[in-house]
């Protein structure tokens, strides 16, 4: 969070052994040391979020600069499409497939250690997935010619965890929004609490596709339509952030680490600015600042 980096990442090798561990999956192959691959075939692991999964994906193309061919094993069937639309990454698959047959393995989220990362050489290179050509066209029909600028929101994550329900806004917080003329909002909100956006449909203030995602491939093909994602932090960011495209982040006022401090930018995703809660709980006064930005972007 201070971007002391290279003491972070070390210690963020502790998450196997803290008291609520993060689960290690363990493969039956040799764990890569970093040592040049000369065409081997290495598995990354995912871990964690999907928000992680697309964040720590860049450094495949690291690993196949190191003579590696690249698959990625994933948490979710929804994530499989859309990390397979990674430039380097050969394969991907589901945890609890059948094993393709690889030489090693290594986590995901432990790369950034593996390579030095510090805050001066992050892999910023974007963007690194790729939507689908034909999901692509498919989104593009149904928005038709919209006009004005087209932004995406997303108010709600998973509710599993404290520090995930404080990411949480609420639809209602973005009705400053839904009243700035020459802008379309757009739904990108998926489970439980994607039943909030009834009302504001049938009144004709957002316009909802959702139906049509069925996992991320799909999300990053409607992203790919809009001029504009305004998201919590979530994995939406990510994936709008590893698309390179622009990308308004909602933060808490005690952020995840990956954010970092006071900075209004992340040195993770060039496309990607951050709105920071000055208040515990004041989504409103960030909304007053998103509503200000917006207006600057109207032409």
């Amino acid at each position: 969070m201070k971007g002391a980096f290279m003491d972070g990442w070390q210690g963020y090798e502790w998450r196997w052994k803290k008291s609520v561990p993060v689960p290690r999956r363990e493969l039956p192959l040799p764990l890569w040391d970093g040592e040049p691959l000369g065409g081997k075939k290495i598995i990354l692991v995912s871990e964690q979020g999907a928000g992680d999964a697309f964040q720590f994906v860049r450094y495949a193309a690291l690993v196949a600069g190191r003579g590696g061919t690249v698959l990625v094993e994933c948490q979710s069937a929804a994530l499989k499409p859309a990390l397979e639309r990674v430039p380097m990454v050969k394969e991907a698959f589901v945890a609890g497939e059948t094993l393709p047959q690889a030489d090693c393995y290594f986590p995901l989220m432990s790369l950034p250690l593996l390579f030095g990362t510090t805050l001066e050489n992050i892999p910023t290179d974007v963007p690194y997935l790729i939507p689908e050509p034909a999901r692509l066209e498919s989104f593009q029909r149904r928005m038709g010619g919209d006009g004005g600028l087209k932004v995406g929101i997303v108010w709600a994550g998973r509710q599993n965890l404290v520090r995930n329900r404080k990411r949480t806004c609420g639809l209602e917080v973005f009705a400053p929004l839904a009243e700035i003329p020459g802008v379309t909002l757009y739904s990108l909100q998926i489970g439980p609490d994607a039943d909030q956006a009834a009302p504001w449909i049938a009144q004709g203030k957002l316009v909802d596709l959702t139906s049509h995602i069925r996992d991320f491939a799909d999300t990053a093909a409607l992203i790919a339509n809009l001029d504009l994602v305004v998201t919590i932090d979530t994995s939406v960011a990510h994936l709008a952030g590893a698309l390179a495209r622009p990308v308004w982040t909602l933060l808490h006022y005690a952020p995840d680490w990956r954010w970092m401090l006071e900075r209004s930018d992340s040195p993770w995703y060039p496309t990607m600015r951050l709105f920071r809660q000055k208040q515990p709980g004041d989504w409103q006064g960030v909304l007053v600042e998103v509503k200000k930005a917006l207006q600057e972007k109207l032409p």
